[in-house]
């Protein structure tokens, strides 16, 4: 039996020939845009995600929103064919590797004064920690075995739990955020980029 073969041609025209060109000029621009946007977009879900509390095994409350602002995107880069962003987390603040860090890891605080450390009970215990110069002084407050608090008309309110020692796990996750991410990204990158072209060709 005979083999029959089909051949066929393509002829590249001029105008399609300028407009790969075209493409390939505006290529790494356009990636560079698609990646600082998803970039700037992760930033978002992971604020919103792990910093806006409340304070669970994977999110941080936003007390003094320091942790919040430390989110921020990578300016992106390009070197040859790939292309870098993503975000930046915990820069700035000196705490941020207490709570930012692998599932697992464990920090333990102990005082760098007195020999307790003085655990805010209550809404009032850290409003009352933020107005006094040291969480180990506070004169004003009376001591009830582990506890500080006031005493009024025979009434102990107690508003700290001193403590030797805490030991305090990470909360915000790298590993995890990056699984969470990474079809958003790719996803958003892979519509930018089409529509993009799509522009170019019209």
């Amino acid at each position: 039996m005979a083999t029959v073969s089909k051949l066929f041609k393509i002829k590249i025209t001029e105008k399609n020939s300028r407009l790969i060109t075209k493409l390939q000029e505006a290529m790494p621009s356009i990636l560079a845009r698609a990646v600082g946007q998803e970039s700037r977009l992760m930033s978002i879900r992971v604020k919103q995600s792990h910093f806006s509390g409340p304070t669970s095994s994977k999110s941080v409350s936003r007390k003094t929103s320091k942790l919040f602002r430390s989110v921020i995107p990578i300016e992106p880069s390009i070197s040859g064919d790939s292309a870098r962003g993503g975000i930046s987390m915990g820069g700035g603040v000196i705490y941020s590797s207490v709570h930012i860090g692998p599932v697992g890891q464990r920090t333990l605080i102990t005082p760098k004064k007195g020999s307790a450390l003085a655990i805010p009970l209550n809404h009032r215990a850290e409003f009352l920690q933020r107005r006094v110069a040291s969480l180990y002084d506070i004169k004003s407050l009376k001591r009830r075995g582990d506890l500080l608090g006031t005493q009024r008309a025979g009434v102990f309110t107690p508003y700290f739990l001193l403590k030797r020692s805490v030991s305090i796990p990470s909360r915000v996750h790298p590993e995890i955020i990056a699984y969470e991410n990474v079809m958003p990204v790719m996803m958003g990158i892979r519509k930018y980029v089409f529509n993009r072209i799509e522009a170019i060709g019209r």
